[in-house]
């Protein structure tokens, strides 16, 4: 059976000795059901994110002559793009900054379209965009390997059991320790530094699992 954004509030409600209800109350009055609901999905998006566990793939049509594109409805982070021209050729687009641009491509923002983008940039633009540099003026398409946003930890879920986890099970005590991480960080009666500090560091622990896990390690 799945494990459930239910299941993981009550291994910390255990931790943190309050009534095991799946997250619904906290009658300690130290954390809110909504506060604590609101670390889970932020801890769950920021290990995807930094491990790249999960990658959707996203093909798109480039709008030409613009240095702006969509990136992918779902996108929380970009892991690379590429470009494939109209005769089924690929190239790399490389990463870059702003401050990068500047320097390795002076004349950008005003030279004139070609037919490959050379680099792209997720700096200085538009919420849910990026930018292709140079601008483009033939037909092609962005192939952009991203993560995906996880599903909304809400409780309740499709049937009223809670939501399954986006983040792989065998990673679901990183995401106990990270939420421990944040309440017992939280300024106030629930503060303690020392256990705090101790939960973050499992945390970075089971994130560096997950990048061995995708890297692999010589032994």
């Amino acid at each position: 059976m799945a494990l459930r954004d239910q299941d993981i509030l009550e291994w910390v409600q255990y931790a943190v000795i309050e009534p095991p209800d799946g997250g619904a109350t906290w009658p300690s009055g130290v954390w809110s059901a909504a506060e604590v609901l609101a670390y889970a999905n932020q801890r769950q998006a920021r290990f995807l994110e930094e491990t790249f566990l999960l990658v959707g793939r996203a093909w798109t049509a480039v709008v030409l002559n613009q240095f702006s594109q969509a990136l992918p409805s779902e996108w929380l982070a970009t892991v690379s793009i590429g470009w494939k021209a109209a005769d089924g050729t690929y190239a790399t687009v490389d990463r870059v900054d702003s401050w990068e641009l500047d320097l390795l491509l002076p004349t950008w923002p005003t030279a004139g379209a070609e037919t490959i983008p050379r680099f792209f940039t997720l700096t200085e633009t538009p919420t849910l965009t990026f930018r292709l540099v140079p601008k483009v003026s033939v037909a092609g398409t962005v192939v952009h390997l991203f993560v995906p946003a996880p599903a909304v930890l809400d409780l309740i879920g499709p049937d009223g059991l809670g939501e399954v986890l986006t983040i792989p099970e065998e990673f679901a005590p990183a995401l106990k320790y990270g939420i421990l991480a944040d309440m017992l960080g939280k300024v106030g009666r629930g503060l303690d530094p020392t256990r705090a500090a101790y939960c973050q560091e499992r945390w970075t622990q089971f994130r560096g699992m997950a990048q061995w896990l995708l890297d692999g390690w010589e032994v």
